[in-house]
């Protein structure tokens, strides 16, 4: 039974495909053939001179100022803890809780602030990456139009062909058209 449903349904199948080809065939006369170029977009954004030479810098240096804040507050913490702890044996109970509510409170409270600033770094990080990916997306279009290229396809670690000419490759173009178009971005945290 099962083997007629997907013979039937095969058929059905094969059946259109032979029926509105011819269709599908006259439409295609009015589209012209494809010339076409193939573009390393993530290639291009990381070797442009916005990324390399200004975002990746500029990303890291902020990152490392967080962490270095963090583990300076982490250490401030970790001897308040201790402090606290030396202090339980000498103080009264309800005295020790509301020390150490406050210092739970005070710890939670950086964490906050730290896992803010990460976000606050992350959207700004995102927002310069997409600047930046705009220009390569008009650098893609220039290149396409100078080269009279009506279609091109994404390559490399995130593209969908794995098969191509050499010559098609249009990546080195788009970097420079990318350079000179953006030299820099600014990573602004708000």
């Amino acid at each position: 039974m099962k083997v007629t449903k997907f013979f039937t349904k095969g058929l059905v199948v094969a059946l259109a495909i032979l029926a509105f080809g011819n269709v599908v065939q006259a439409q295609d006369t009015d589209i012209p053939p494809a010339v076409i170029g193939v573009v390393d977009f993530n290639w291009v954004l990381n070797n442009s001179d916005a990324w390399k030479k200004s975002l990746a810098i500029q990303a890291e240096d902020a990152r490392k100022q967080i962490q270095d804040e963090a583990r300076a507050k982490e250490q401030e913490l970790n001897e308040k803890g201790k402090a606290l702890a030396g202090q339980q044996a000498i103080l009264d109970s309800e005295v020790f809780a509301q020390k150490e509510a406050e210092f739970k409170k005070e710890a939670g409270e950086a964490q906050q602030y730290f896992n803010l600033r990460k976000a606050k770094l992350d959207s700004a990080f995102q927002k310069a990456k997409n600047e930046i990916e705009t220009v390569i997306a008009r650098s893609v279009a220039e290149v396409a139009q100078e080269n009279k290229l009506n279609m091109i396809l994404k390559i490399g670690n995130q593209g969908t062909v794995f098969l191509y000419e050499p010559q098609m490759n249009v990546s080195e173009a788009v970097l420079q058209k990318t350079n000179a178009a953006l030299d820099s971005v600014i990573l602004t945290v708000e």
